[in-house]
């Protein structure tokens, strides 16, 4: 299992980040808690400012997990951003690809007091996010809830998203897949 609070997990800030595993039942796991500032979660394949975010999983039946967490601390002048799942910013290159056919769970659940959210296979300042499997029965979760917002509207973007001149490349190569994405805010 991996786990970490922050930027990790193939990650690429004007330099190379590469994580690669080669098979077995793995958990990835990124999650972030916002206290009184802004937090972000960028990770499990994340590029930015020309750098080149990589992970890679060979095989195996895995858990991709990206969880944003509100510590009930009132946030006054930050926002929560979860950004997992290949994806790149600012002329970066996040890429995620998990191989071996078998049965896995992207799951990217953010609920805060206000959020930002991109997730698997986004692009965005000149950035080109890219998310590949290569097949199974997956099961896809991009979920954000914000019980006060100041980012209006929220903007759920995933599965292949681009903006700002970016690139987001979603690729699922076959099997019976499960989608849900949400949004939620009450306003």
């Amino acid at each position: 299992s991996y786990y970490i609070d922050g930027g990790a997990q193939g990650y690429g800030l004007a330099a190379v980040g590469i994580q690669i595993d080669g098979q077995g039942a793995d958990t990835y796991e990124a999650d972030v808690t916002s206290i009184d500032a802004s937090t972000w979660d960028m990770s499990q394949g994340f590029g930015n400012l020309g750098g080149v975010g990589i992970i890679a999983d060979a095989g195996g039946n895995d858990q991709w997990l990206a969880y944003g967490f509100d510590s009930g601390i009132p946030v006054n002048h930050g926002f929560q951003g979860l950004y997992p799942g290949g994806t790149g910013f600012f002329g970066g290159i996040g890429i995620m690809t998990d191989a071996g056919k078998s049965d896995d769970g992207y799951h990217a659940w953010d609920n805060a007091t206000t959020t930002d959210f991109y997730a698997y296979g986004f692009g965005a300042f000149g950035g080109t996010g890219i998310f590949l499997d290569d097949g199974g029965d997956d099961d896809y979760a991009a979920v954000e809830s914000s019980t006060n917002p100041w980012i209006v509207p929220l903007l759920n973007c995933a599965y292949g998203t681009g903006s700002f001149a970016g690139v987001g490349v979603f690729l699922e190569m076959g099997g019976n897949d499960h989608y849900f994405g949400d949004t939620r805010s009450p306003r």
